[in-house]
């Protein structure tokens, strides 16, 4: 065995190894899924019949296997039936080309991780807000003799000043709420055009004549301000 041959086991076994194999394989699933959920008839089979499900995973699995085995037939004919002056430059290519598959597998499981975290604190934040003002709506009405029941709409009302909120502030900010990272002064309250408009989705129409004639109501759109209080 000669120098070259020795060089080129050596890159062999420090041959790059590549995330091609999993990224077909989650393409090929979530290809299959979406195909599925095209296919109304295919879903709703899918979900009555988990053996389906399972016959997606087989073959996105074997379709990862293929393509990671046939990235490692193309390094080895590349290494070893290239000729002899030419096998390094179409080596760090392909070196090259499985270091930036890692980095999108990397990237891809950030997006996977991050994105339910973050939608789960967000979820959170809102039943927060909406517990408060729930509770803060109901224990101002209280306050007046003149009283109109609360219960079948503070809830629905509060929900929609939530997602005033939630539409003037963001997702991944909503998701930092009542956290060190951002201060209550960094958040957007929502304004008494949102308040109205929840108003009159909630209660429905003369929501102007109803306030002007029942004290609760006028402060309601006080109460509504949501800048948020931390606990």
């Amino acid at each position: 065995m000669n120098a070259a041959d020795k060089l080129k086991l050596t890159v062999w076994l420090r041959r790059p190894r590549s995330s091609f194999g999993l990224l077909a394989g989650i393409a090929s699933f979530v290809v299959l899924m979406s195909l599925a959920a095209w296919m109304e008839h295919a879903y709703d089979l899918m979900l009555s019949a988990p053996f389906t499900l399972i016959t997606f995973l087989l073959v996105s699995i074997g379709t990862g296997i293929v393509v990671q085995h046939r990235f490692t037939l193309r390094l080895g004919d590349t290494l070893f039936n290239s000729p002899a002056q030419g096998w390094q430059r179409a080596w760090h290519q392909l070196s090259t080309r499985a270091r930036e598959s890692n980095i999108l597998l990397a990237i891809l499981l950030a997006l996977c991780i991050g994105f339910p975290v973050t939608m789960f604190y967000a979820v959170q934040s809102i039943q927060t807000i909406v517990r408060d003002c729930q509770q803060d709506l109901e224990s101002q009405a209280q306050l007046y003799e003149e009283q109109i029941p609360t219960t079948s709409f503070s809830r629905p009302l509060c929900e929609c000043l939530s997602q005033q909120f939630l539409r003037q502030n963001g997702v991944v900010r909503l998701a930092l709420f009542n956290t060190r990272i951002l201060d209550i002064t960094d958040f957007e309250g929502v304004t008494p055009t949102d308040e109205q408009v929840c108003l009159n989705s909630v209660l429905g129409v003369n929501v102007e004549l109803l306030s002007r004639q029942t004290s609760p109501v006028r402060s309601w759109g006080a109460l509504a301000r949501m800048k948020p209080v931390r606990e």
